[in-house]
């Protein structure tokens, strides 16, 4: 590819992602604000420090019935640690808490100790 072509395509692809940019203000904010840097291709995914260096991807986290065995929660989202899914998985999952009284029981809670 000539010259002329590697700069009208890196152009082009600056154009796109400035159009990208300003149709979507907020989608690379943080819960405290700040901009997020962003993948351009998978824009919901994130930046992780693994042992293996830096990977682009999604953290996870899921809470599971010890007794039974099963995932009775789970999430994905593109955030840089598991700090930010904590707090909705245990909203998720404290109805159907052992501790929560105004519940039946269900086969996994019903057999645990009061």
């Amino acid at each position: 590819m000539a010259l002329s072509g590697r700069i009208e395509k890196l152009q082009r692809q600056a154009a796109e992602l400035r159009s990208w940019l300003e149709s979507n203000p907020d989608g690379r904010k943080g819960p405290g604000g700040k901009v997020r840097k962003s993948n351009r291709t998978d824009n919901e995914s994130a930046k992780m420090a693994t042992s293996a260096g830096v990977i682009q991807g999604y953290p996870g986290i899921a809470a599971v019935d010890a007794k039974a065995q099963i995932i009775v929660e789970a999430q994905a989202h593109g955030t840089g640690g598991e700090q930010e899914l904590l707090v909705p998985v245990v909203t998720a999952i404290k109805p159907f808490s052992p501790t929560n009284r105004s519940l039946p029981p269900t086969p996994a809670t019903a057999a645990r100790p009061t």
